[in-house]
């Protein structure tokens, strides 16, 4: 079992076809419901171009909560380029948002 979060409020992040979507949204609703935490809000994206996604600063606009941590399920659902996925890392940080990735890193070989 996961340790208790009692009293995080959370928005979970899901973008992709929908079907993809519903997987993310169904394991990231799984996570908060073992962790005790609570979801005040969902924001999905379906697949787009990257100039299309939303920017850590958008997300902010969109998002009506204001969250302790936003739940993704890996977070190449951020972005798949590492300069975007810091971006938003830093962007939410300023804010005092953690992004919570239920995937755990892997590392490339070299």
């Amino acid at each position: 079992m996961r340790k208790s979060k009692q009293g995080k409020n959370v928005v979970i992040y899901a973008r992709g076809v929908p079907d993809s979507i519903e997987r993310q949204l169904q394991a990231c609703r799984q996570y908060v419901a073992e962790t005790g935490m609570t979801v005040v809000e969902e924001v999905t994206e379906q697949k787009a171009k990257p100039s299309d996604r939303l920017s850590p600063s958008q997300f902010l606009k969109k998002i009506n909560a204001r969250p302790d941590a936003v739940i993704v399920t890996s977070l190449d659902r951020l972005s798949r380029r590492r300069l975007e996925v810091q971006d938003w890392l830093d962007s939410l940080a300023k804010q005092r948002i953690r992004i919570v990735s239920l995937a755990q890193p892997t590392r490339r070989a070299r």
